[in-house]
Formats: C-alpha cells, structure tokens, sequence
C-alpha cells in the first residue's frame, strides 16, 4: 500500500517504509552519470571519476549530499554558458577517481540498464525527460542508446512500472535521428504523482514542471460499482497483473493499481 506523508517526509511503497535520500547512493550515481546528464572517466588504475552537468543547481546540491553520505565529494564545481547559443548557466560538478565503483563499472550498457531502480529511473528522466501540456504525456529522451539497448530499457521499464513505453524516432532537420520514449498515459498515472513526491521530498523544486507543475489533477473517472471493484481484485488474486485488468475493463492503471492495493474502496471487501 502507498502512503506519503510530506510533514515528516515519510514514504511507505509495497509496504516499505523509507526516507527517499537513503535510497540514493554510490551507484545510482554513476547510473545517472552513465545515462542522464554526466559522464564518467577511467583513470589508469580504474578508479572512476564522476562529472554531471544541470540548469539547475537544486540538483547539483543533491548529488553532492549523496556523495557526502556515501564519504566522497565533489572536487570541483562550477558553472558555463550553454553551448547552444543562449545565456543558460550550466551547473558543473566534477570528482576525484573512486575506487569503489571500478568494481561496479565492469558490465556492459546492458548490464547497467537491467540494474535500474526506480529511482534511477526518476533520476534519468529529471535529467532528459520532458513534460508535454498539451497531451499531459511524458518523453525520455535517451539519445546515448541504440535500438538494441531501448529495447532493453523498454522491458525494464515494464518491469519496474507494469507499463510499457512506446520506442519512438526524434528525426532532426539536419538528418540525425535518436531514439526516445514515450510514456502512455496508463504509464504517467503510474508513476507522475509518485515521482513528483520525489521531487517534493528531495528538494527539487525546478522540476515540477517536468510532471505538469504541483496543480496539475488527472480527472477521475465515475465510481465503480461494489461488483466491479470485487471482479477486479478477483483477477488480481488469479495472477492477472495491474496492465491486463485495465486492458480488458478500459480503466485507468492507476485506479486498478489503488483498488488491487487496498487504498481506494476499503469498504468492499
């Protein structure tokens, strides 16, 4: 059962209880520099340097904090004008080599997609994803990956979420193209408002606009009947997952995905 409580910045999800920085750390660092906006250097003896790059500094503070937690830090920060013909001030941050994640930097991008979390995956979309008004959708630009590879990430996102996103084409005037994601909208029900509490409890208050700003509301649809609620969590129990119910009644995955987990409804049993 989900629950949220911003007073004291306590999330339970699937029935744990955590403060949402504890489950940041060394390695979902050098995720985020492998896949969002960074990169990594190996130095002769392998140890691994860190460099991430943001408009926003709220996000630079954050992964320093994980870096302090974990006993390392920043050894350089700065800031740069953006390469692409504006007055935007890039955040830099830069570390010494690590040695501790030379042990993790041994896969190939592959490997490193199949280890996502969900948090890694919050974080990736804080650095390359985008929010469209219009059709209250979500894209994940990930431009570093070949069809192979979004394959993969497709699959684990599924996994993490229930939902598939759908592998699209961002073709450029001058001819290059790069594979993206679009999430559909069973998938932004499924993950918008939980990762805005992320953005809430971290700190991140430059990105709220990336899950339709902190007013924005999905309408809900009608009640449901006493039966319907019991025929759903009736296929839940038989194996069905969360994707399949709301399919086949052409519901909102994340009004199936409350019913299934006891917090909408209670008092159909």
């Amino acid at each position: 059962m989900g629950r949220f409580r911003c007073g004291r910045r306590l999330f339970t999800w699937g029935g744990c209880s955590f403060i949402i920085i504890d489950k940041l750390d060394l390695k979902t660092l050098y995720i985020n520099a492998v896949l969002g906006d960074g990169s990594i250097y190996i130095n002769k003896g392998g140890s691994i340097r860190l460099s991430y790059f943001s408009t926003s500094e709220q996000l630079i503070d954050l992964k320093e904090k994980v870096l302090h937690k974990s006993g390392y830090a920043f050894s350089k920060r700065g800031t740069q004008i953006s390469g692409y013909g504006s007055d935007t001030i890039i955040h830099n941050a830069f570390t010494k080599g690590i040695e501790e994640l030379k042990h993790i930097h041994k896969g190939s991008v592959v490997d490193t997609i199949n280890k996502l979390s969900e948090m890694d995956l919050f974080l990736w979309y804080i650095d390359d994803g985008s929010w469209h008004i219009s059709r209250n959708t979500m894209h994940l630009y990930s431009n570093s990956l070949n069809k192979d590879e979004s394959e993969v990430l497709i699959k684990r996102i599924e996994y993490l979420t229930g939902t598939r996103p759908a592998l699209r084409i961002d073709r450029k005037n001058d001819g290059r193209s790069f594979y993206y994601l679009y999430f559909p909208r069973n998938l932004v029900r499924s993950v918008r408002e939980r990762w805005l509490k992320y953005c809430i409890d971290l700190g991140l208050s430059d990105f709220y606009y990336k899950f339709g700003g902190l007013d924005y509301t999905d309408k809900e649809s009608p009640i449901l009947s006493d039966e319907i609620v019991r025929e759903i969590r009736r296929m839940y129990e038989d194996g069905k997952t969360v994707t399949d119910i709301s399919d086949k009644l052409s519901l909102k995955y994340s009004r199936v995905y409350r019913i299934v987990r006891g917090e909408t409804y209670k008092n159909v049993v």
